[in-house]
């Protein structure tokens, strides 16, 4: 019998109808811990619930713009600073953030790939997942000792000697608060207990979605086969963070797991564009409301500058 794959995916994108309503919902809860991941990470006086929707923003740009992810981590680290966390501690909490939910991600994608040998017992798989894994590995304990080590106040005084100027001198400094305050988060360590924590709770609700998303396309499979589906594909996602969005990888690495097993080329390919229009109605209101923000502090700009100007007239008006 011959089988039209593309037949298939959109008789099984149809069917899911009120399971993708939940699994927007789910992701909005997701990011609830995602939050809180970060939050731990600074001091009580900035945990704000502005918190939430500057992630909520992040994740979108970096999902959704061809910034690659780590554009999205750059861009909450400046609204976090826009709203008065200090500009070096912002930065900071950011790159620990992202550095501790690397270490997680090893953590994750191991537990789904023993979970999917377990599955579909093919263990020619473990080899090469573990070197790639001890790689990671490697290249994560690099980046964090290259960070104890405060190679930024490096790279800042580098650069300040072939451009003199005081511009370049208070670059300087904001690399020595940078490097003591990522040097200082380091040496908390339930905060980064804590991050770790709500870090797995994070893509364990992920997780669940892939698991509504598979009962809403007709496959009633376990949670651990949503667990390896999630894991893998994030893995993906992770190695391909240069890519926007992992465009076409992502959507690879739903087919080859779920060939492993057993769901069908059509339905795995309905899975990842599920996840895709869930990017899109999770992302879209997210750039909506950065671009509000922004013409907002923008606008609030103006009107200082316009009251300060008419302030200065009015003084100098004989």
């Amino acid at each position: 019998m011959t089988r039209n794959p593309i037949g298939e995916t959109a008789k099984a994108i149809a069917a899911a109808r009120y399971g993708l309503l939940a699994i927007i919902a789910l992701h909005f809860v997701q990011l609830v811990p995602e939050t809180l991941a970060w939050a731990v990470l600074l001091p009580r006086e900035h945990r704000r619930r502005s918190l939430y929707w500057i992630s909520w923003v992040g994740e979108s740009v970096g999902t959704l713009l061809p910034v690659a992810t780590v554009g999205g981590d750059v861009l909450r680290a400046r609204m976090a600073a826009v709203r008065g966390v200090p500009g070096p501690l912002a930065a900071s909490s950011v790159l620990v953030d992202v550095t501790l939910s690397v270490v997680v991600q090893v953590v994750y994608t191991c537990v789904g790939l023993v979970l999917l040998v377990m599955a579909v017992g093919r263990s020619h798989i473990v080899w090469p997942a573990t070197v790639g894994t001890l790689l990671l590995l490697l290249g994560v304990a690099g980046f964090y000792f290259v960070q104890r080590y405060g190679v930024f106040r490096l790279i800042a005084a580098a650069v300040s000697r072939f451009a003199k100027g005081s511009s370049w001198q208070d670059l300087v400094r904001q690399g020595d608060e940078f490097d003591a305050e990522t040097r200082k988060l380091y040496g908390q360590p339930w905060a980064l207990l804590a991050n770790g924590f709500f870090t797995f709770v994070c893509w364990l609700v992920t997780a669940a979605e892939v698991w509504v998303a598979l009962r809403a396309v007709g496959i009633h499979a376990g949670f651990a086969e949503a667990c390896i589906l999630e894991s893998v594909s994030r893995a993906v996602r992770s190695g391909a963070f240069v890519v926007p969005g992992a465009l076409g990888l992502q959507e690879g690495g739903y087919l080859v797991v779920g060939r492993l097993l057993g769901i069908d080329p059509g339905t795995a390919m309905a899975l990842a564009l599920i996840r895709r229009v869930r990017e899109l109605a999770f992302g879209v209101p997210g750039l909506v409301v950065w671009n509000v923000a922004e013409w907002r502090r923008l606008w609030r700009r103006g009107d200082g500058d316009s009251g300060s100007s008419a302030g200065s007239g009015a003084v100098s008006t004989p």
